[in-house]
């Protein structure tokens, strides 16, 4: 793709483009999430207590849980939020 990529950047209309950008992205950060296997390398860290999928089930109400996240931000508090959720607001990257 390096080798090439100037040469796609100015053939390819925009669409495919993007579309052939974000396919490199996601098989790149594929690529290092395998590195140490399917079950440490991607589903043991999305299953992790710290992470952002323990926090899904508890959400049922949207406009709620927006409406209160900065009071469940303290982390060692009860029912506070993960330490990835509580570092990431939601709508911020």
């Amino acid at each position: 793709m390096i080798l090439h990529g100037p040469r796609l950047a100015a053939t390819l209309p925009w669409r495919r483009l993007m579309a052939a950008g974000y396919t490199a992205a996601a098989a790149w950060t594929m690529s290092l999430a395998m590195i140490d296997g399917w079950r440490v390398g991607l589903a043991g860290r999305l299953t992790a207590q710290a992470e952002y999928l323990t926090e899904v089930p508890g959400v049922t109400d949207i406009p709620a849980m927006l409406a209160g996240f900065t009071g469940r931000i303290l982390d060692f508090q009860p029912d506070s939020w993960t330490t990835h959720v509580s570092g990431h607001p939601p709508g911020r990257c």
